[in-house]
């Protein structure tokens, strides 16, 4: 019994064994298996074979940019013939929309002539180194400078502004003329420039009257002064500023109407004086004065009066080239204060007295005074002999 028992226990080593050995044979069949079927996906490989190119086109980092964007075409050519037309149709759709901006635009460029029409300021505007460009002054024979007359004037005159004076300053010349404003023209007559400081020379029984147009307009003085003047039969030169034509047009037009001369007194009526401005500012200032008063008042104007009773040498050659005749005065009162309470006959008596050959009479509308003492100034210069006479 106990040699069965020996031999039952030494074959169930062997089993395990035979087992063992069963398994590692599978195993090893699975394996070959495997590697069987491996090769057989061997055609499978050529991807593989093409993998160093693509690794190599990866290195050279060009190649795969290229990839996507000749498959970006290849989408986009698709997408057109598959989608594009609805959406050319929306594109076409919003386009309209993308017009009736456009068609609304030209509606701003045409109502733009409308206020050019009433504006002070023509759109033309600056060139050659800053200077205005007029749009009518060429026409009618006022001209722009250009820089290089401006330079030539700034180096060749005095630019300095100066007062031009009153008259009432004491002494006379030998014609009975206020001293200042004689030495004022000899002046000017040696630089060759042309500058009205009297209405005629001396021995010639003439006067002319000017009234200056700031802002006068709004103390009720002008229009009497047209209605005397008018009744009187005397002409005269009314210097105007741009504000005043904006705000009385009317009276404007009345005084060219009835036969009187308008001047300019400036665009910009510069406190201190325009001939205290630059040379530059004063001829574009001047220059677009000359056009607001065509385009307003169909009107062109001849003369230039600085303001503030202010002028300079320099600022006289310059209007002078662009046409204009500089007209400055040598009879003047502080009629211009309104505020002041004047004597009519104490201001009638200084006004007579500084009556001479060429007496070039400067009112200003703004003072009732002015008013007051006309008529009666009017006929005493007539009994002395004067003719009052608009200049030609």
């Amino acid at each position: 019994m106990s040699g069965q028992k020996d031999q039952k226990s030494n074959q169930r080593p062997d089993a395990i064994l035979l087992i063992g050995g069963v398994i590692i044979a599978l195993s090893l069949l699975a394996v070959f298996t495997v590697l069987i079927f491996a090769k057989k996906n061997a055609p499978a490989d050529p991807p593989e074979t093409t993998a160093p190119e693509i690794t190599t086109k990866a290195e050279e980092t060009t190649a795969e940019p290229t990839e996507d964007t000749t498959e970006a075409p290849e989408n986009t050519t698709e997408t057109p013939e598959e989608t594009t037309a609805p959406e050319t149709t929306e594109e076409e759709t919003t386009e309209p929309e993308t017009t009736e901006p456009e068609t609304t635009a030209p509606e701003p460029s045409t109502k733009a002539p409308e206020p050019s029409t009433n504006a002070p300021v023509p759109t033309q505007d600056v060139t050659e180194q800053g200077i205005y460009q007029s749009q009518y002054t060429d026409a009618h024979g006022i001209r722009a400078l250009t820089a290089s007359e401006l330079s030539e004037i700034s180096v060749s005159y005095d630019l300095t502004g100066k007062g031009y004076g009153s008259g009432l300053t004491p002494g006379k010349d030998g014609y009975g003329r206020p001293s200042h404003n004689a030495a004022i023209d000899a002046r000017m007559r040696s630089l060759s420039l042309s500058a009205e400081i009297f209405a005629a020379g001396p021995g010639t029984k003439q006067v002319s009257f000017m009234f200056m147009e700031g802002t006068e307009g709004q103390y009720g003085v002008t229009a009497s002064v047209l209605d005397i003047l008018k009744e009187k039969n005397v002409p005269a030169t009314f210097f105007i500023t741009h504000f005043y034509g904006n705000a009385w047009p009317s009276l404007v037009q009345r005084m060219i109407a009835e036969g009187h001369e308008v001047g300019s007194h400036t665009y910009l009526s510069a406190s201190n004086g325009m001939a205290r401005k630059p040379l530059l500012d004063q001829v574009n200032d001047a220059l677009k004065m000359q056009d607001y008063v065509y385009e307003t008042f169909h009107y062109v104007m001849r003369r230039y009066n600085p303001n503030d009773g202010v002028y300079a040498e320099g600022a006289v050659a310059a209007m002078n080239r662009m046409g204009y005749q500089v007209t400055l005065g040598s009879v003047q009162y502080d009629d211009w204060n309104q505020q002041k309470t004047f004597d009519k006959e104490d201001t009638l008596n200084k006004l007579k007295a500084l009556l001479h050959d060429g007496a070039y009479y400067c009112f200003h509308s703004v003072n009732p005074i002015t008013r007051e003492v006309l008529p009666e100034l009017i006929d005493y210069i007539r009994s002395q002999g004067y003719e009052i006479v608009r200049l030609p």
